[in-house]
């Protein structure tokens, strides 16, 4: 399947759902790139990856400030890798539901 499929290979690898936790565009393209070249299969581009992903999982497209750079996500996964998460969803202070766009 890692052949054929590289994309459904890596979100049943290594892609987790986890409703408070998010991931940056670039940084899960980049762990999906990593992830085809420890397993010798071809990586398709970045649109195309999130476009499959996209269509197996519920994501939610959005934008954070990722160390002061507003920055394309997804929300409500992570990866084996990735272990970002909100430490809360309130309104107080950075980090809560209101850097979400």
């Amino acid at each position: 399947m890692k052949a054929s499929d590289p994309v459904s290979a890596f979100n049943l690898d290594r892609v987790i759902e986890d409703s408070q936790a998010y991931v940056t565009k670039d940084e899960l393209y980049r762990e999906f790139v990593d992830y085809c070249i420890e397993n010798k299969v071809p990586a398709c581009d970045k649109s195309v990856f999130g476009k499959k992903l996209a269509s197996m999982r519920a994501l939610t497209d959005g934008q954070k400030k990722v160390d002061g750079t507003l920055t394309r996500i997804w929300k409500g996964i992570k990866t084996a890798l990735n272990h970002r998460k909100e430490d809360h969803f309130s309104k107080e202070g950075s980090g809560g539901l209101e850097d979400y766009q």
